[in-house]
């Protein structure tokens, strides 16, 4: 009898040791998950606060050609504006001198009628 509970304490001892080495074993496998964790978290602060600095120089970039950008967009629409009055001008001098025409022809009809 002394012999099976020795044998139990034996595994309760080898039982209780292997426990204890998986306890310290996955306790430094969470340290480790942790420090690469801030380590990571770290790396992405310092990434975002240098693309927070690039947003803001780009911002101030943008801001600086946009008065380029609405002048380049006012000439062109300038310049369309133009063409459709120039067609439009084209057109009434035609309408007109057709009319001109026209009235000639019936007046010179009227003065030399047979």
């Amino acid at each position: 009898m002394s012999m099976e509970l020795g044998g139990l304490k034996q595994a309760v001892e080898t039982l209780t040791k292997v426990w204890a080495e998986q306890d310290r074993a996955a306790t430094e496998g969470r340290r480790k998950l942790h420090d690469k964790f801030e380590t990571f978290r770290e790396e992405v602060r310092e990434k975002m606060t240098t693309m927070a600095g690039r947003v803001d120089k780009l911002s101030d970039k943008v801001n600086m050609i946009e008065p380029s950008v609405k002048g380049f967009n006012d000439e062109k629409l300038r310049e369309e504006g133009s063409k459709r009055l120039g067609k439009m001008l084209v057109g009434a001098i035609g309408v007109a001198m057709g009319g001109i025409g026209w009235g000639v022809h019936e007046l010179v009809g009227w003065f030399f009628h047979k």
